[in-house]
């Protein structure tokens, strides 16, 4: 593999800028390593320099991360200029139930569509199957209880949409549902902090991963 020191640190970082630039998408630090023939310690350093800079040169665009991946994206503050010059696609809003099902995972992840139906007091596979469909939910492994049963989890595409990092950024349970719905409160069937809390905390060292 080529080193840093046999590639100019201004060379690398225009080259990544047109690879995220072109790519639009969320983009792997494996992938962008691929790419240059660097190794992807060497690459996540030049991308994290780059997020400062871009942060620090009050650019209008901004390099975001969202968990191992980086993507190159306009700054939120500048939307209301952007809207002016295109149609903003319009984001179908989520049911209450599919709503309801992605908090309750979003929260308490890894969690087993039993966790999620304990919790609603309603049968809930199709409505993971949904989640699923549009990609912020997937299957993460399995639980090592009884039966093994699939155990779910939000997906990067999750945390593009909630321009958030990683799961740390979670906001508030109120707050994440009216950010992700654009509803100003619950409705029916309004779950709670605290129904949630009333399951065990750390399922981690319960998880299995799918091989």
């Amino acid at each position: 593999m080529v080193t840093e020191s046999n590639m100019e640190k201004i060379k690398m970082e225009s080259i990544i800028e047109s690879l995220l630039f072109v790519w639009g998408e969320p983009m792997s630090v494996k992938m962008i390593s691929e790419a240059l023939g660097v190794e992807s310690k060497e690459v996540y350093r030049v991308l994290l320099d780059m997020t400062e800079k871009y942060e620090s040169n009050q650019r209008g665009l901004i390099i975001r991360r969202v968990n191992k991946s980086f993507q190159l994206v306009s700054k939120r503050e500048n939307f209301a200029y952007v809207e002016q010059l295109v149609r903003p696609i319009k984001k179908k809003k989520l049911s209450q139930s599919a709503l309801e099902v992605l908090a309750i995972i979003a929260y308490r992840q890894p969690v087993t569509r039993g966790e999620v139906e304990g919790i609603r007091g309603v049968k809930s596979d199709k409505v993971i199957e949904g989640l699923i469909n549009k990609g912020f939910v997937a299957e993460k492994g399995r639980s090592n209880t009884i039966g093994k049963p699939i155990i779910f989890g939000t997906t990067d595409k999750f945390l593009e949409y909630m321009n958030m990092r990683d799961l740390d950024e979670l906001p508030d349970l109120d707050d994440f549902i009216e950010d992700f719905s654009q509803l100003s409160q619950w409705e029916k069937n309004q779950i709670s902090i605290d129904d949630m809390e009333e399951m065990d905390g750390d399922r981690v060292s319960d998880v299995k991963e799918t091989e």
